[in-house]
């Protein structure tokens, strides 16, 4: 029905445009027409056409369209209407039952995922409490570990402290070790050096032994006679008494350990002790818990300085 309307209006239209075309003066300088022309047949119906209507105003083809338009536009509206008033009272043919049963499950099936994605939220909200939890227990955890650690670094750095005061002590107390040990170096070779004088200058002050003639022996002297021998009576024996055990021996000195032989010379022998300290000592001299110096003498291969106290031996400390 809209299609005919549409092209009985199309129709009306191209009526409409060749009755004013043949109806328009013609242009100027244009040749008439011969007296034995046939007009045109197009327009000839067209006049009849409106002709028969002698009460209906003329209207221009832009305003006969618009009125066509609006007629086929509620035309159309009208049976839209008509068919969901048809479809809503059951009169025409309105939504099939198989749609509404596919309509129906697709609701169901959105029901049952809204319920699954409800209690998946519901899942999601706990879980998301449990991790916040979760967290302020971590925080809280880290807050006290932090703490025992700062404590520990501030222990720590107590502990550096004394230790580095102690290391400070130490080193000073070495230092003084050290410059203790090299004044005892320096004295010691001191005295090297003044007992290396002193050889020297008794080396050479000591002059050779002239050797001293041995007499002749005198011619032996003529033998004097013999005496007469005497006859002498036998004495008797005289009983005594015993004879007393030999004497048991002698302990054997000891060795002293705070004194070391380090060189002997000339009589005199150069001994060290703890210390470090060189002395020169002779048979008579007296050392400090060595006692009095008796005799320097030679003992296998190595010298010993014999005191009242024992014996000072060459070792090696």
């Amino acid at each position: 029905m809209v299609t005919q309307i549409f092209l009985d209006f199309w129709e009306a239209r191209v009526m409409v445009d060749q009755n004013d075309v043949a109806g328009a003066p013609a242009p100027a300088g244009a040749a008439p027409a011969p007296d034995g022309a046939a007009p045109s047949p197009a327009g000839v119906p067209a006049k009849r056409k409106f002709a028969g209507l002698p009460g209906l105003p003329k209207l221009k083809t832009t305003t006969l369209a618009g009125l066509l338009c609006a007629a086929c536009l509620g035309a159309l509206a009208g049976g839209g209407t008509v068919a969901l008033m048809g479809a809503v009272q059951g009169g025409g043919s309105g939504i099939p039952q198989a749609e509404w049963a596919r309509l129906g499950g697709r609701v169901e099936a959105a029901t049952a995922e809204s319920a699954r994605l409800a209690t998946d939220l519901s899942l999601l909200r706990d879980r998301t409490i449990q991790a916040h939890d979760s967290a302020d227990k971590g925080r809280a955890e880290a807050g006290a570990r932090l703490g025992q650690i700062s404590e520990r670094l501030e222990r720590l750095q107590r502990q550096d402290g004394d230790l580095a005061g102690k290391v400070a002590a130490v080193a000073e107390r070495l230092a003084a070790l050290a410059e203790r040990q090299e004044h005892a170096d320096r004295e010691q070779a001191v005295r090297l050096a003044a007992l290396t004088d002193k050889l020297e200058k008794r080396q050479g002050a000591a002059a050779p032994v002239a050797a001293v003639p041995v007499a002749p022996n005198p011619a032996p002297m003529a033998a004097a006679p013999a005496p007469a021998p005497k006859h002498v009576a036998a004495a008797e024996p005289v009983l005594t008494g015993s004879l007393p055990d030999k004497p048991a021996a002698t302990a054997k000195p000891g060795t002293i350990e705070g004194w070391v032989l380090r060189d002997v010379y000339d009589g005199m022998a150069m001994i060290e002790n703890r210390n470090r300290r060189l002395v020169e000592v002779g048979p008579g001299d007296t050392l400090p818990g060595a006692g009095r110096v008796e005799a320097i003498e030679r003992r296998g291969r190595s010298w010993v300085v014999v005191t009242s106290k024992g014996v000072i031996t060459p070792q090696a400390w």
